[in-house]
C-alpha cells in the first residue's frame, strides 16, 4: 500500500489485516501500532484493534471501519486467525 492524502483519524505501522472466520465471529479487522492518532484516543506506540473493516482502499492506504479511517503505513500482512487468537490480540496486543 502507498501513502495518501485522504482524511484519516489514525495512522498505524506494523499492521495486520486479520480475517476471522469462526463459529463465534466472522469479519476482517485491523491491528496496528499507533503512529499518530488525530482524535487523541491513543498514544504513540499503543496498539489498536479495530471494529470490523468496511472497506480497504489499497491505492490510498486507507482502511475504513464504521466510525474511523485508518492510514496504514509501510508493509503489512494479511493473516487468518481463529476467534481465540483474535481475542488475545484484541485484549492484550499479543498472541501469547
Amino acid at each position: 500500500m502507498t501513502n495518501n492524502r485522504q482524511p484519516y483519524d489514525c495512522s498505524v505501522k506494523d499492521w495486520l489485516i486479520i480475517s476471522v472466520d469462526d463459529n463465534e465471529v466472522k469479519g476482517r479487522y485491523l491491528y496496528g501500532i499507533v503512529v499518530l492518532d488525530k482524535t487523541g484516543r491513543f498514544d504513540k506506540d499503543d496498539y489498536v484493534f479495530t471494529s470490523p473493516i468496511l472497506s480497504i482502499d489499497e491505492e490510498s492506504s486507507i482502511v475504513k471501519t464504521q466510525n474511523n479511517n485508518y492510514q496504514v503505513l509501510g508493509q503489512g500482512k494479511y493473516v487468518t486467525y481463529n476467534f481465540p487468537q483474535a481475542i488475545l490480540l484484541k485484549q492484550f496486543g499479543v498472541l501469547s
